[in-house]
């Protein structure tokens, strides 16, 4: 077990030489948080700028970001990230998605760089998950030799 989590950790730092680098998505909220000033990656990036936080739940221009797809979104642009993952454009994705909710929240927001723990956390527990499936799969079949 200690040989798997060695190999996920290397991996995971070597992985984080290979990432590609986003722009950071931001959300400030001015004017007593009834504004938004929201700083937008990738295809978004045009819609950049001071936002009507009432307005924000009904804008067209988001395309299909909503409240129940934020953490689908980022989980899937972390997996792929953390495992060397060159599609930058689902990391934006994910950091638009965080600010524009930030933003409907009234909270400033800053996304960040996906630093090595984390990538070692996502690799190790993917690992885990796949060792103990295939335990459960092969165990019946390993029993009778125990």
């Amino acid at each position: 077990m200690k040989k798997f989590a060695a190999a996920a950790l290397a991996a995971a730092m070597s992985l984080s030489v290979v990432a590609p680098a986003a722009d950071a998505a931001s959300n400030k909220m001015e004017n007593y948080g009834a504004v938004c000033r929201i700083s937008l990656d990738g295809d978004l990036k045009g819609k950049s700028g001071r936002w009507d936080r009432s307005k924000v739940n009904r804008s067209q221009e988001l395309g299909k970001l909503t409240e129940d797809n934020v953490g689908a979104v980022r989980a899937s642009a972390d997996l792929g990230q953390a495992f060397g993952s060159s599609d930058a454009d689902a990391i934006a994705a994910a950091n638009n998605a965080e600010a524009i909710q930030a933003c409907k929240e009234g909270k400033n927001y800053v996304s960040e760089e996906m630093d090595g723990w984390k990538q070692a956390g996502i690799i190790i527990g993917v690992i885990l998950v796949a060792l103990s499936g295939l335990a459960s799969v092969a165990g019946p079949a390993l029993q009778q030799f125990l």
